[in-house]
C-alpha cells in the first residue's frame, strides 16, 4: 500500500477536462454549470451521477482548436495518452496502459466505439475526426456493459445528429509554420417535421515537421479528405431511426521517424556506402534516410467508409435498441526503418479491413427503484496483412534476402450481456453486471522467399501455408455501489473483471512464435463526485487494476517478440473545476499511475512498461465575456504536461526513455454574435517542446536507435462562422 500513500497526495492536485463541464450565468448573473449528459455506459446519465471515473470533451472544443484526428486529442483531452507507430497506427493508453503499437494484429485493450459500433483495429484510430458531438473516455474497466476489448478503459465517440432546424456551420484554419490548411463544413436540413439530413466534411493538407536533409522535403505530410451524410427519421414518439456513411482518405508522404542514434557507428558506415558520407544520427528533427532506387517514395495510404445505424423502438416504457455497423479499410504503405539513404532495409504491407458488428439491447424505465439493461452482441471480422522484408547489405551484419508473409485473419465473437440496478433506498444504489463472451479466431499464414539471403534462412525462414485456430470463452462481472452524501455529493465503489483474447502475431518471425494469450483485467476503484455553488466541481478516484497475461510487443531490432506479462498499475484520477467569476474558469486533470510488473521479470525487460509516464494531465484557464452589444472574446490558454516515460520494454535499449514535459496551448477568439462570424488565433506547442514519443533498435545494427518527435510548434489563424 505504499504506492497508495503517494497517491493520495498527488490526488489533491486535483482535476477536470476540457469542456466536461461546460459554465453558463444563472439569472442572478452567476457561475452555474451545464449539465452534462453521458451515453458511454448505454444510459443517458448526468456525469456527476455516474459511478465511474468518465472524462467528457464536448465537440466544440475540438473544432475550436483545429484536432483532426484521434492522434491530437491529446492537446485538449486530459487523462488518455495517444501513441502513434510507424506505419500510422494508433494506440491508446488510460491509467499508463493500453495496446503495444509494434504488433498490428493486436486488439485494443482500450475499447473504440463510434456512434456505438465497436472499431477493433489500431488504424480504426487514425480515421478523420470532425463534426463530433462529444468524446466520452471511461476509465478503468467495464466490460460487463461496454463488451469487447475494454478490460481498461474505452473511448466513444458520439458524431452531431441532424436537428429539426436548418443550420450550416463552417471553419476554416491557415498554420504559418507547417503551411497546413485545414476546412471543416457541415449543413442541417430538416425534410419535414420526422425527417432531417446531416451533411458533414473536412479537408487538411498538414505539413511535416522532420526535415529531410538529402531530399529537401518536410516529412511526414498528410492529405486527409472524409464526408459523412446523417439522416434522422422520427415519425413518432414510439420510433426513431439514425444511419449514416462515411468515407475517408489519408495520404501521407514520408514517414516521421528517423536515426536518433549510431553509438557504434555502423549506421554512418552502411550510409556511406549507400552514397551518404556526411550522414549523423541525433535527436534534432532532421532525417536522411530516402527510398530505394526503383521505388517512387515513402509514404502511408488509407482509405475507407463505414455505415452505423441505432433504431430505438418504444415498447411500452421499454425500449429496443438495435445498433449496426459495417466498416471497412484498406491500407497500403512503404517505409525506410534504417532511416539511411536508399533504404538498405525496406518494409512495404497492405492491409484490407472488414468489420460487422450488431447489438440488441432492452432497456428499461430509468425511473424505477429496479431498472435494467439486458442484450446480445455479435461481430464479425475479416483482416488481411501482406508484408514485405527485404534488407540489402548493410555493414556490421550478414543479413539480407527479402522474405513475403501473407496473413489473413478471421474473428468471430457472440455476447451474451445484462446489468441491474436497485436503488436500496433514495441514497444508496446497488448496480450488477455480467457479460458471457464466446470467441473464435482463425489465421492462415503463407511466406515467401523473394531473395535467398541469411535473412530467409536464420531470422524469418519460409514456412509452408499453415493454418492455426483457437476459441476463448470468458465470463465477465461487474459490481458497484453508490452513495448520495447530499443532491450534489456522491462516493462511489465498484469492482470490474474484463478479458481481451488471444491471437496470432502480423509477421510472426516463426510459426511456432505465433500464438500469443488472453489477457485479463481486475479493477477496483473508490471515488467521489462533488458539486459546489458557483460552478465548482471536485471529482477523486484511487484506482488499482491488475492485468494477468498483459499482451505486451517488442521490437529487439532482431525481430518481434510478443509476451504475456503480469501487470498492475494503481493511482488516482482527480478533477477540478472552478468558476471564478461569470467570465473567468479555472479547470486542471491529473492522473497518477504507477505501472510495473510483478512477479519475476521477463529477461532483458524494464520494470514497468513502454508510454506509461507516473503523471500526466492538464490545466487551463479559459475567459469568455461579451465585448459590447455585438462583440464577444473568447481566451483559453492550457498546459498539458506529463512526465519521464519508457519508449521500448528492453533494458538494454539504445534510447530507453523519453523526457517530461509541458507544452502551451492558446486560442484567443472574436466573434461578431448577431452574424456567428468569430476570428481566432490558435497556437499550440508555443515553446516548441519536442521529445522522443516512439523508438526501437534498428534492425540489426548493434548501437543504433530508430525514433520519432512530437509535432513542433503550430500557429494559426482560424476563421469560422455558425448559423
Amino acid at each position: 500500500m505504499r504506492g497508495f500513500s503517494r497517491v493520495i497526495l498527488v490526488g489533491l492536485l486535483a482535476s477536470t477536462s476540457q469542456g466536461a463541464l461546460a459554465q453558463e450565468q444563472s439569472a442572478a448573473g452567476q457561475a452555474v454549470l451545464e449539465e452534462i449528459i453521458v451515453t458511454a455506459l448505454k444510459r443517458s446519465q448526468p456525469l456527476q451521477e455516474v459511478p465511474a471515473s468518465v472524462t467528457v470533451v464536448q465537440g466544440e472544443a475540438l473544432a475550436r482548436t483545429a484536432i483532426v484526428s484521434l492522434d491530437q486529442i491529446t492537446q485538449v483531452v486530459p487523462g488518455i495518452r495517444m501513441q502513434s507507430a510507424p506505419g500510422g497506427t494508433i494506440n491508446p493508453v488510460v491509467r499508463g496502459l493500453g495496446t503495444s503499437s509494434s504488433n498490428d494484429s493486436f486488439e485494443q485493450t482500450i475499447g473504440l466505439f463510434v456512434d456505438g459500433v465497436f472499431a477493433g483495429h489500431a488504424r480504426d484510430y487514425a480515421a478523420a475526426l470532425f463534426d463530433v458531438e462529444r468524446v466520452e473516455i471511461v476509465k478503468g474497466t467495464q466490460a460487463a456493459i461496454l463488451g469487447k476489448n475494454t478490460s481498461v478503459g474505452a473511448l466513444t465517440l458520439t458524431t452531431k445528429k441532424p436537428g429539426s432546424q436548418f443550420g450550416y456551420e463552417a471553419s476554416y484554419m491557415h498554420e504559418f509554420e507547417l503551411g497546413s490548411d485545414i476546412l471543416n463544413a457541415a449543413v442541417n436540413l430538416p425534410v419535414n417535421d420526422s425527417f432531417a439530413i446531416r451533411v458533414a466534411g473536412q479537408f487538411a493538407d498538414e505539413g511535416g515537421w522532420i526535415r529531410n536533409a538529402l531530399t529537401g522535403q518536410d516529412e511526414q505530410s498528410s492529405n486527409r479528405k472524409a464526408i459523412r451524410a446523417t439522416a434522422r427519421w422520427e415519425p413518432n414518439d414510439v420510433l426513431d431511426w439514425t444511419v449514416s456513411a462515411q468515407a475517408h482518405w489519408i495520404d501521407r508522404d514520408g514517414q516521421t521517424f528517423y536515426a536518433g542514434a549510431d553509438t557504434l557507428g555502423r549506421l554512418a558506415e552502411t550510409a556511406a556506402m549507400y552514397g551518404d558520407p556526411a550522414f549523423t544520427a541525433a535527436i534534432r528533427d532532421v532525417s536522411r534516410g530516402t527510398v530505394r532506387p526503383g521505388f517512387e517514395k515513402i509514404f502511408d495510404y488509407t482509405q475507407g467508409w463505414r455505415t452505423n445505424s441505432t433504431i430505438n423502438l418504444a415498447l411500452g416504457d421499454h425500449t429496443l435498441t438495435a445498433v449496426t455497423g459495417y466498416a471497412e479499410y484498406d491500407m497500403k504503405r512503404l517505409i525506410n526503418p534504417a532511416g539511411v539513404r536508399q533504404a538498405p532495409v525496406l518494409r512495404g504491407a497492405t492491409e484490407h479491413n472488414e468489420s460487422f458488428g450488431q447489438e440488441l439491447r432492452l432497456t428499461s424505465p430509468e425511473y424505477e427503484r429496479f431498472s435494467y439493461i439486458a442484450g446480445a452482441y455479435y461481430y464479425h471480422d475479416k483482416w488481411g496483412n501482406f508484408d514485405y522484408l527485404d534488407v540489402l547489405p548493410q555493414v556490421g551484419t550478414p543479413l539480407n534476402g527479402a522474405v513475403a508473409t501473407n496473413q489473413e485473419y478471421k474473428t468471430e465473437a457472440i455476447s451474451l450481456f445484462g446489468q441491474v440496478n436497485y436503488a436500496v433506498t433514495d441514497a444508496l444504489d446497488l448496480t450488477l453486471g455480467l457479460r458471457s463472451d464466446n470467441q473464435k479466431k482463425r489465421v492462415d499464414y503463407t511466406r515467401t522467399i523473394v531473395r535467398p539471403g541469411l535473412l530467409a534462412t536464420a531470422a524469418y525462414p519460409a514456412f509452408v501455408p499453415t493454418r492455426m485456430s483457437r476459441k476463448d470463452d470468458f465470463v465477465d462481472y461487474s459490481t458497484s455501489l453508490s452513495y448520495k452524501l447530499t443532491p450534489d455529493a456522491m462516493l462511489y465503489a465498484s469492482y470490474a473483471t474484463g478479458s481481451k483474447g488471444g491471437g496470432f502475431q502480423a509477421s510472426p518471425s516463426t510459426i511456432a512464435t505465433a500464438e500469443f494469450g488472453d489477457e485479463g483485467a481486475k479493477t477496483v476503484e473508490l471515488g467521489g463526485k462533488f458539486s459546489f455553488g458557483r460552478g465548482t466541481v471536485f471529482n477523486v478516484a484511487l484506482f488499482q487494476t491488475r492485468i494477468s497475461d498483459y499482451q505486451i510487443a517488442i521490437n529487439t531490432g532482431a525481430g518481434f517478440v510478443v509476451r504475456n506479462d503480469q501487470i498492475q498499475s494503481r493511482g488516482v484520477d482527480a478533477e477540478l473545476n472552478l468558476a471564478l467569476t461569470p467570465d473567468l474558469s479555472f479547470a486542471t486533470s491529473v492522473t497518477y499511475a504507477d505501472v510495473e510488473k510483478r512477479g519475476a521479470l521477463p529477461a532483458n525487460s524494464i520494470g514497468g512498461i513502454p508510454f506509461a509516464p507516473k503523471l500526466t494531465g492538464t490545466v487551463q484557464v479559459n475567459y469568455d465575456t461579451a465585448l459590447d452589444d455585438h462583440y464577444s472574446l473568447n481566451a483559453n490558454a492550457l498546459v498539458e504536461f506529463r512526465t519521464r516515460q519508457h519508449i521500448i520494454d528492453l533494458a538494454n535499449a539504445v534510447i530507453p526513455t523519453s523526457g517530461s514535459y509541458a507544452k502551451m496551448n492558446l486560442r484567443v477568439g472574436v466573434a461578431h454574435d448577431p452574424s456567428g462570424i468569430e476570428l481566432a488565433l490558435v497556437g499550440k506547442n508555443l515553446t516548441d517542446r519536442r521529445v522522443v514519443n516512439y523508438g526501437y533498435n534498428a534492425f540489426a545494427q548493434a548501437g543504433a536507435a530508430i525514433i520519432s518527435t512530437d509535432p513542433s510548434r503550430t500557429i494559426g489563424l482560424q476563421v469560422s462562422i455558425r448559423h
